[in-house]
């Protein structure tokens, strides 16, 4: 029995071991796709999104790809200076989103802004699920108080 109960544990601390392994692992999540894979999710949201038309979509897909392409590249060259790479990709984000903004309608433009500053907000927001869950708490109180 006692053999039994050293093999379940070792067996616990391998799995463990290989989670934290995997989850450790850099470029994890999203930045695992590839620049051509990224583009074309993006490409695919703002269709969605912005019904857009053929040519739209097919402009829209091109300044994607080209962008992701460079974004790829700094990530590749910043790999832990995480500050240096944050800047230098708001510096694209800013190019890229002036880019796309040829190929928009003004309309379309500025509901993109508005679902990307939303998907920004709940990226955020699932980060710090602690903070967020007390201003709830907070503005839940009821209307006699």
């Amino acid at each position: 029995m006692i053999h039994m109960t050293r093999i379940l544990y070792l067996m616990m601390i391998f799995v463990s071991t290989g989670i934290v392994l995997c989850a450790q692992q850099p470029g994890g999540g999203w930045r695992n796709f590839e620049p051509d894979q990224m583009a074309e999710r993006q490409t695919a949201s703002m269709i969605r999104v912005l019904h857009l038309s053929d040519a739209q979509a097919e402009k829209i897909r091109e300044v994607n790809l080209k962008y992701a392409l460079q974004m790829d590249s700094l990530r590749k060259s910043n790999e832990r200076d995480f500050s240096a790479m944050r800047d230098q990709m708001m510096v694209l984000r800013s190019a890229q989103s002036s880019e796309q903004k040829k190929y928009l309608t003004g309309a379309q433009f500025e509901k993109w802004q508005k679902y990307t500053e939303e998907q920004r907000n709940n990226r955020s927001q699932r980060r710090r699920p602690g903070k967020n869950d007390q201003g709830k708490k907070s503005g839940n109180s009821s209307p006699g108080e």
